[in-house]
């Protein structure tokens, strides 16, 4: 009886560990989103770039369209559109103090492609969207829609990071503002 008492509450402590931590998790991603929100509407400055240079993974041969968004001369939000053999696309890199905290990145894809997914956005457009959420320079969630795929997702969420420090090198060379940070 004493062994059973100890499995028992063994197993209830893993769990209480699990459902502690997972809230954890939710409560840091729903403080990134309101941090994303707040940064998403105190912007002072934009800057606006077109080309048919390849900045980013999804770019294609159509170009991409990059809107920078500032405030105090410090970049703290990078939207980036354009088009690919699969439709539309979009990334957001939303940062915090100099550090990317959140990226949502969507593919629309063309009617005529057969490969689309089920999932639809509000447009009715077949469509894929993924939403990470970093925290001291650490992957700490993500959402998505459309894909299954959770190893490309896992994959995606790491590269990003990277990817954004050389977007935002690649605008500091392309934009003649002095002063950005």
């Amino acid at each position: 009886m004493q062994n059973l008492w100890l499995i028992i509450t063994s197993k209830l402590f893993l769990l209480g560990s699990t459902i502690s931590s997972f809230s954890q998790d939710s409560i840091l991603m729903k403080k990134i989103e309101n941090d994303a929100g707040y940064i998403y509407d105190h912007t002072n400055k934009q800057y606006w770039l077109l080309t048919k240079e390849k900045p980013l993974a999804f770019a294609g041969n159509y170009g991409t369209e990059i809107t920078v968004y500032t405030f105090n001369d410090t970049i703290n939000r990078i939207v980036c559109i354009g088009y690919n053999e699969s439709g539309k696309w979009a990334k957001e890199f939303i940062l915090l103090n100099r550090e990317l905290i959140f990226v949502y990145v969507t593919q629309n894809f063309l009617i005529e492609n057969k490969k689309a997914p089920a999932y639809k956005n509000f447009q009715g457009y077949p469509t894929i969207e993924m939403r990470y959420y970093y925290n001291n320079k650490k992957l700490v969630g993500e959402k998505y829609e459309g894909i299954n795929d959770k190893e490309m997702i896992r994959e995606t969420g790491d590269l990003l990071q990277e990817e954004c420090k050389r977007l935002i090198q690649w605008i500091k060379n392309k934009l003649p503002v002095e002063s950005l940070i």
